[in-house]
């Protein structure tokens, strides 16, 4: 247990996620091996991930950063979707595609608000309808409305289904997502 808990903190170490994303754009072998550092980091690596996209002195990592976040997939989605909250849009446009990428259903809700949004801009809805067919091909959740597909969710967590489950049921807390618009990025609390 105490090896296991080492290991935890040593994957989710604020200093090696950040070596991880600076290195991930030097070779394809350099990409390989941070991946699977940030995989391990999980969802404690996506405020770091937000803090590339937004400093305009590291814009060459954007296309990485976004390949990254949709590699490591679904242990990402909720401080993703609390992140959507920021009110620039080419960065929710980012966000909306990897979630397209990630192609998990636990997305749809925050998706479908974005499209039917008349304040949302007409590429971010553009964006968010992709993301929405890619999740949704067959068209099963289409007769939902986001207040629906909320209602969806929150009853799939209830009734534990498993691609729903927290993503450390073993550990004594898991993360919270919260978007803090001073920090303009996402800040878990653990719960």
């Amino acid at each position: 247990a105490l090896l296991n808990k080492g290991h935890l903190a040593l994957a989710r170490n604020p200093a090696r996620i950040v070596k991880a994303i600076k290195v991930m754009v030097n070779s394809p072998r350099a990409y390989v091996v941070s991946r699977e550092r940030l995989t391990a980091a999980g969802e404690f690596a996506v405020p770091f991930f937000i803090q590339f996209l937004n400093n305009p002195s590291r814009s060459s990592y954007g296309p990485t950063i976004v390949q990254m976040l949709s590699d490591i997939g679904k242990p990402l989605l909720n401080p993703l979707v609390r992140q959507l909250a920021v009110p620039s849009t080419p960065e929710k446009i980012q966000i909306v595609q990897v979630l397209g990428n990630i192609g998990y259903p636990q997305a749809l809700p925050y998706l479908a608000q974005i499209a039917a949004d008349k304040n949302s801009a007409p590429n971010l809805k553009a964006a968010a309808l992709t993301a929405i067919s890619k999740i949704d091909p067959s068209g099963e959740f289409s007769h939902m409305t986001a207040a629906d597909l909320y209602l969806w969710l929150a009853e799939a967590y209830y009734h534990n289904e498993p691609s729903f489950a927290v993503n450390h049921p073993n550990e004594d807390t898991n993360q919270v997502w919260y978007y803090d618009s001073g920090l303009q990025d996402v800040v878990g609390v653990p719960v």
